[in-house]
C-alpha cells in the first residue's frame, strides 16, 4: 500500500488502527502507539557504524559494541531459523541484554550528541528493538519495503511530485497496483483489464479481485 501525504501520527493511526499484525518499522516515532512492532535494525546498525568512523573515542567504543551486538544476534536468529518454530531466544539473551541496556544508561548523557540520541534510541524502543528474540523467524530489517520505495523516493522531486491532493491519491493508487501485481508475479495491465471487466459486470467483491485470485487471460 502507497500513500502520498504529510508524516504525522494521525495518518498512521487512521491506516493501521485494526492492524492486529506485527509490525516492522524504522524508528519514526508515530509508529510507536503499536504494542506489536518490531524495529529495522539496519537503520540502528548505520549509526553504529557512524559513531566508529567518528573522531570521538568513547563514540567509537558504543559504536563498536552495537556493531558486535548485532553480528551476535544475527548470528543467533539465522541458527535458530536452522530449527523449529515457535522457540524464543529471550531467556539465553536476558543477562547480555541486560549489561548492554546499562551501558545504554551510562552513555545516555555523554557529551557526544548522536552517541547519546543512539543510546537514548535504544532505552526509548528497547521492546520493539528486541522483540525479534522472541520469534526468529520475523525479519530483522525492513529492507524489502526500502527496496520497493527506492525507485519512488528517488524520483519524487521530478517526475513524482504531486502538487494536489487529487493528483497524490491517484498516484498512490496506481504505484499500489503496480507493487501488488509485482509481488504477485502479474501483468498489471492485464490485471487491470480483468479489474474493469469485472466491476463492468456488477462484480463488487474486490477481494475477489485481488492478484492472487487472478487467472491470466481472464
Amino acid at each position: 500500500l502507497y500513500y502520498i501525504s504529510h508524516r504525522g501520527q494521525e495518518l498512521v493511526r487512521n491506516l493501521l488502527e485494526d492492524f492486529e499484525g506485527v509490525l516492522m518499522s524504522d524508528g519514526w516515532q508515530a509508529y510507536r502507539w503499536l504494542p506489536r512492532r518490531l524495529r529495522c535494525w539496519a537503520h540502528l546498525k548505520r549509526k553504529a557504524q557512524g559513531l566508529v568512523d567518528s573522531l570521538d573515542t568513547g563514540a567509537q567504543g558504543f559504536g563498536k559494541e552495537v556493531l558486535a551486538l548485532w553480528d551476535e544476534l544475527r548470528e543467533a536468529v539465522y541458527k535458530a531459523r536452522e530449527g523449529p518454530p515457535g522457540v524464543s531466544l529471550r531467556p539465553e539473551w536476558e543477562y547480555r541484554l541486560r549489561d548492554f541496556r546499562s551501558h545504554c544508561e551510562a552513555m545516555q548523557g555523554y557529551a557526544h550528541e548522536k552517541t547519546h540520541a543512539l543510546a537514548f534510541e535504544f532505552l526509548n524502543d528497547w521492546k520493539a528493538i528486541f522483540r525479534i528474540l522472541e520469534n526468529p523467524f520475523w525479519p530483522l530489517t525492513n529492507n524489502e519495503v526500502e527496496r520497493d520505495l527506492q525507485t519512488w523516493v528517488l524520483n519524487r522531486k521530478t517526475w513524482l511530485f504531486c502538487g494536489h491532493e487529487t493528483s497524490a491519491k491517484r498516484t498512490a493508487a496506481a504505484l499500489t497496483v503496480l507493487g501488488t501485481c509485482a509481488k504477485f508475479q502479474r501483468d498489471p495491465r492485464q490485471y487491470l483489464r480483468h479489474v474493469i471487466r469485472s466491476l463492468l459486470a456488477g462484480e463488487r467483491d474486490l477481494a475477489a479481485l485481488l492478484p492472487e485470485n487472478y487467472v491470466p487471460g481472464g
